[in-house]
């Protein structure tokens, strides 16, 4: 009786052991898992901003075109004589279009980390440009 005992209280510790062992395995094995799921999405961001960059690019270039072709209008419809009354505010808007299509164009031709920070300083460029556009607009409209 006395075998038994020892070999119960045995087999128990083997088991604990075994147990402890095949927790600490499936713990390797998730962390491994996870090393595996946090590299695939890394990659997987940076071909997805390299798909991205050309058609954000294309986009806001666009934008800046129909802009350009509004300012177009615009003096067109101002003009009295051949002398619009906000040729300096035009000429600052044209400056401000160019610079800032310049922007777009050396995105194009970066990538990683400085390509992000090109981008928004293109970003805020587009956006000071559109909202001097907006103004001058505002300004002419009775």
């Amino acid at each position: 009786m006395a075998r038994t005992r020892q070999k119960e209280v045995k087999q128990k510790q083997l088991n604990s052991t075994t147990v402890i062992g095949w927790v600490l395995f499936g713990l390797l094995i998730v962390s491994g898992l996870i090393n595996v799921f946090t590299i695939l999405s890394i990659q997987g961001l940076k071909r997805t901003v390299n798909e991205m960059r050309d058609p954000v690019n294309n986009y806001f270039s666009k934008k800046l075109d129909v802009m350009e072709a509004e300012l177009d209008e615009f003096v067109k419809t101002t003009s009295e004589d051949g002398k619009s009354p906000y040729k300096g505010d035009i000429k600052k808007l044209r400056k401000q279009i160019e610079e800032t299509r310049e922007l777009w164009d050396k995105t194009s031709r970066v990538s990683g980390v400085r390509w992000i920070n090109l981008y928004w300083k293109a970003q805020s460029a587009q956006e000071k440009t559109e909202k001097a556009w907006e103004e001058l607009r505002a300004r002419h409209s009775p």
